[in-house]
């Protein structure tokens, strides 16, 4: 009788054959709160929109996973992937992502095949200079809420815990760690700690007074600089106040503070908004009394501090606004 080693070897090296290697898959950001997938994809659609990069992507990515579906994931997110490479072919890839998501990182997983990596093209696009004289935010919702409590989003920055913290959030390669249980009492005061990742170095500290309706919102200005924005509303109008942070050097850049309302029939508005579609957001004053849309007057973020370039921003724009 002869011996059914060879064939039970064969079947076993087909079997092992048909199942695919380590893929690297690349993801982009991510957030613990399942009903926030549709919101991240339409945050990452307009950056992808708004900054020049090199890659196109493969049909439906990026898209909305949950993270449980694969083996090699830390379960319980909801991530945006940009595609699953082969492991030698993502490190570029990754390299080309940071461009336009700083916090973009890459996890192996097994049993998908890397048939979705996004391509390198040649050259970038060039980005289209827009000409327009009003002040539409081109860079998505900003990372904003009143009460952050139980908020995680995904990333190597985040993937650990810290006690005492009720949210964390890595933004530019900035860990972000708040205690917002304080602002449940009266007179209390809102902390934000934000260090480098992986968040075990030097920190820096934000204060603010709790108030009502007090709002934080956190924007990246460049590499380890954060912009936090504070506004609560008083008698009518709302209080605003941005400081700027280097968290490398472990001091504060500036602050810009303004109230939004009226005065003896004029309203200023004053927003934080990425208007020149750079990923870079700027200080918009407008009248809301005339043309909200328009601005008045444009800060924006250059060589440490806000500059005020008027109400308009590009080369080649017109003097005068375009006629009605």
């Amino acid at each position: 009788m002869r011996s059914l080693l060879p064939l039970v070897a064969l079947l076993l090296s087909s079997i092992t054959q048909a199942q695919p290697g380590p893929s690297s898959v690349l993801i982009l950001t991510g957030d613990a709160d399942a009903a926030r997938g549709p919101t991240l994809l339409k945050e990452a659609q307009a950056k992808l929109s708004a900054a020049p990069y090199g890659l196109t992507f493969a049909p439906g990515f990026p898209q909305v996973v949950r993270s449980d579906a694969y083996p090699g994931l830390r379960p319980g997110f909801t991530i945006l992937i940009a595609g699953f490479c082969a492991p030698d072919a993502a490190v570029g890839v990754l390299e080309e992502l940071k461009k336009v998501f700083p916090g973009a990182y890459e996890r192996k997983v097994t049993g998908v095949e890397p048939t979705s990596c996004p391509k390198r093209t040649a050259t970038a696009a060039a980005p289209a200079l827009p000409n327009f004289d009003d002040a539409l935010d081109k860079g998505g919702a900003p990372a904003c809420e009143y009460n952050w409590k139980g908020r995680v989003t995904s990333s190597e920055c985040t993937d650990h815990d810290r006690e005492g913290v009720d949210w964390l959030l890595d933004k530019n390669d900035v860990l972000i760690m708040a205690q917002t249980r304080a602002c449940e009492r009266e007179r209390a005061t809102k902390k934000l700690i934000l260090s480098m990742c992986p968040g075990n170095g030097p920190e820096i500290t934000d204060k603010i007074s709790c108030e009502k309706s007090d709002t934080t919102c956190v924007h990246a200005l460049g590499p380890g600089l954060i912009a936090v924005e504070h506004s609560y509303s008083e008698e009518g109008s709302t209080n605003v106040s941005l400081r700027v942070y280097d968290v490398v050097k472990q001091k504060r850049l500036t602050t810009e503070e303004w109230s939004n309302g009226c005065a003896i029939g004029f309203c200023e508005m004053g927003s934080v908004k990425d208007v020149d579609g750079d990923s870079i957001p700027e200080i918009v004053f407008g009248n809301s009394r005339d043309r909200p849309e328009r601005p008045e007057r444009i800060l924006k973020w250059k060589n440490g501090r806000f500059r005020d370039v008027g109400p308009f921003l590009w080369k080649g724009q017109p003097d005068t606004p375009r006629p009605e």
